[in-house]
């Protein structure tokens, strides 16, 4: 089996579109098609991710002489969303910061500091939990618009609605009978 036609099969298999899985990567849709038809081959990086969304081995997509299982569970292209680097490290510092800072306004409370410091170091505590609080949210929010985008749904009502955590898990909930719909 050609290349092209395991990104076919397998974007078939996962219930994706060409657009979606050139929004995904990056690229335009004509590359897709390009692809699935053997008019062109990915690059490098492009056979990384294919491979990241499709849960399968870069070997397994260029290999001919494979062939892909029927049985691919459909994969959550967003399961490590929260816990990429570059969101998990801003928000562990902030929170570090915040328990360092409160545990300080404590222990100056305790030795009987003067109440406007105690508040003022207080205060810093807070900021710095807000502050983890906002880039946990941004990141939720980004989150479910990607996941609209992919699933072709209008996002705007959707991301607003998902600034709560009912909202959020309501949209977890319905996601899938909405993209049917469209």
């Amino acid at each position: 089996m050609l290349i092209g036609e395991k990104i076919r099969e397998l974007r078939v298999q996962n219930q994706l579109s060409q657009e979606s899985v050139a929004y995904l990567l990056g690229v335009s849709r004509q590359s897709v098609s390009k692809w699935e038809q053997g008019l062109s081959k990915p690059s490098t990086d492009n056979l990384l991710r294919l491979s990241e969304i499709f849960l399968v081995s870069v070997e397994d997509l260029i290999d001919n002489d494979v062939q892909l299982k029927k049985e691919y569970e459909s994969p959550d292209f967003f399961k490590e969303f929260l816990f990429r680097k570059k969101v998990m490290i801003p928000i562990i510092i902030f929170l570090g910061l915040f328990i360092v800072i409160f545990l300080c306004a404590i222990v100056m409370k305790g030795y009987h500091y003067e109440t406007n410091v105690v508040n003022f170091i207080a205060g810093l505590s807070g900021f710095f939990m807000f502050c983890a609080y906002l880039v946990f949210l941004i990141t939720i929010l980004k989150y479910v618009y990607t996941d609209c985008k992919i699933r072709h749904i209008q996002p705007v009502g959707y991301v607003l609605f998902s600034i709560t955590v009912i909202g959020f898990v309501f949209y977890l909930l319905i996601r899938d009978n909405i993209s049917q719909v469209n």
